[in-house]
């Protein structure tokens, strides 16, 4: 009885533990995710779910290759959603062109949907293959599969119309089409000021004093930009207070002091450029 006792608390410890850091990474509250996890990981150093998120962490932190060692001493196939990542940020196309054959290539809807990893199904295969088996895209897969600027301002002036009064909304006098751009470029100069935040986005935060507002929250001086991870190709981007996460807050009115522009290649530019190279 008592062995069956001690499984039971610490499953149920750790489902609840993980539970909670999974909440607050996903609030980008990085620091109150560690304390955590340190706590978690003193208990049971050895638990994958823990040390999966340990490395998820390190990756935010920029701290590629301490992820790298953990990721790939846990088990290849519970974890290769963050390889992905990891991978793409450490700009190896030999490990993603060999998890995408291992884990990618064939068509596998149900896993797909249940844990969210058709991005990184949709993204690999626009990279080695051109394809796309799965049906139904959405916006953001459109976005991976074929990207578009004039899409991606549709898709924000869409979302900040003023017909949902529980979201994050910009002001009226905000010209979004000439702040997409502004921002684009910000992020082609300073690609290494992003968080990412989940999956293959990146999150790039902004100060922009008035910009936006929330029925609930008030005024916002802050917005937050999501792109496709490692390149200036924008997703999305909405009005959203700081609170605790740990973006470094990004002016636009210091665009004139930055560096010459950096072109980020894209996904397959990258690929065909080492290609080339290797052949």
């Amino acid at each position: 009885m008592n062995n069956k006792k001690n499984i039971y608390t610490k499953k149920g410890y750790l489902s609840f533990q993980t539970k909670m850091v999974e909440k607050l990474i996903n609030e980008g509250k990085f620091n109150l995710a560690k304390n955590m996890l340190i706590e978690v990981l003193s208990y049971y150093p050895n638990d994958r779910i823990a040390l999966t998120q340990w490395a998820q962490i390190l990756i935010f932190e920029r701290k590629y290759m301490e992820a790298k060692s953990i990721l790939e001493s846990l088990p290849e196939e519970k974890c290769y959603y963050m390889l992905t990542c990891l991978y793409e940020k450490l700009d190896d196309w030999d490990k993603l062109k060999e998890l995408y054959e291992k884990f990618y290539k064939e068509e596998d809807k149900d896993n797909c949907y249940k844990y969210g990893y058709r991005q990184q199904r949709i993204y690999l295969s626009s990279i080695f293959d051109n394809s796309c088996p799965l049906q139904d895209l959405s916006y953001i897969d459109e976005q991976m599969l074929k990207y578009s600027d004039e899409r991606a301002i549709e898709h924000i002036k869409q979302s900040h119309d003023g017909s949902n009064k529980y979201k994050s909304t910009f002001m009226e006098d905000v010209n979004i089409e000439e702040l997409f751009y502004k921002v684009k470029d910000f992020i082609s100069k300073n690609p290494n000021r992003g968080v990412i935040n989940n999956s293959l986005l990146e999150s790039f935060m902004f100060y922009y004093n008035g910009c936006g507002f929330s029925v609930d929250s008030g005024l916002y001086n802050t917005f937050l930009v999501r792109t496709i991870i490692n390149t200036d190709k924008i997703i999305t981007m909405f009005p959203q207070k700081i609170d605790n996460a740990n973006y470094d807050i990004c002016h636009l009115d210091t665009l004139e002091e930055e560096k010459s522009p950096v072109k980020i290649k894209s996904g397959i530019e990258r690929f065909n450029a080492r290609w080339k190279k290797n052949n």
